[in-house]
């Protein structure tokens, strides 16, 4: 068994030294957190990449977020995967979030591993990852379209159009459908910018992404 010693010091004085450096009110916040439990009105799907700290850049506090990530912030269809539809039913009937949102992100190692994948003649030779990247396929595929019809760079716009796909799987999702039939869900999309740090809000009416 790995022994705590192995784990990295500074992480561990790290954590003290937050722990130490609540405020009262912090304090107060975990200890009701802890005692009566979470209340989030919003789920966010999004990506495992360690640059995309959710939900500190909606600037929102614990207990207010109910947080999936996956490698490509991927929503498979319906059946595909135990563990989406899993975490999705309970986020929407036990917890009822109120916005679900698919979160994807720039420069995506998920992302630019499917479309290499996909370029070499989708095999996944027995990798988990591959296999759960293949659900990508359709968004890699409108991609390519849209690349080569508008001249956009194709790197983003797989990344802003696996949102896309994943929020149209999403809806298709039993509690999911249910919840919007019954006007008490809205589903978004997002995509981040790494590099400024910036918010892209998908705007249904136009189909892009635009910046907060």
């Amino acid at each position: 068994m790995t022994q705590n010693a192995d784990f990295p010091k500074n992480y561990i004085e790290g954590h003290q030294n937050w722990v130490e450096g609540l405020s009262e009110k912090e304090s107060s916040l975990y200890q009701h957190l802890g005692r009566e439990g979470q209340t989030p009105t919003i789920m966010v799907i999004a990506c495992c990449d360690s640059r995309k700290m959710v939900p500190d850049m909606f600037n929102a506090g614990p207990g207010e977020f109910f947080v999936l990530r996956n490698i490509a912030n991927l929503v498979p269809p319906q059946g595909h995967d135990n563990g989406m539809a899993a975490a999705v039913e309970f986020g929407v009937n036990a917890f009822k979030v109120q916005h679900i949102i698919v979160m994807g992100h720039a420069a995506c190692g998920g992302v630019a591993a499917s479309a290499s994948h996909f370029e070499a003649g989708d095999v996944s030779e027995g990798s988990q990852t591959l296999t759960w990247l293949s659900a990508l396929k359709p968004a890699y595929e409108a991609s390519k379209v849209i690349a080569e019809t508008e001249d956009a760079d194709f790197s983003t716009t797989f990344e802003k159009q696996a949102v896309k796909m994943s929020l149209d799987n999403l809806s298709g999702y039993a509690p999911v459908e249910a919840a919007i039939k019954e006007g008490r869900l809205g589903l978004h999309g997002f995509w981040f910018d790494i590099e400024t740090a910036r918010l892209h809000l998908l705007d249904t009416a136009s189909d892009q992404f635009n910046p907060l």
